[in-house]
């Protein structure tokens, strides 16, 4: 048994399309970076040593760019 549901409510309850993805994507890319960047610094041997190579300090720089927008 199927319940009408009128084209009023349908159209109240669509998602929105607009900042809320630019957030969600924005937010991915961000966690992206941070994976790459903690990545990085859990496998380099220099990092590791607890000195910051340039690579660790381009990821870094990088993951706060994207987190800043």
């Amino acid at each position: 048994m199927t319940i009408p549901t009128p084209k009023e409510k349908l159209r109240t309850t669509r998602p929105r399309v607009g900042a809320s993805r630019v957030g969600s994507s924005r937010s991915e890319s961000g966690d992206a970076t941070y994976r790459a960047w903690l990545g990085h610094t859990q496998c380099c041997a220099t990092c590791r040593a607890g000195v910051c190579c340039p690579t660790a300090v381009r990821l870094g720089r990088i993951w706060r760019e994207v987190r800043r927008g």
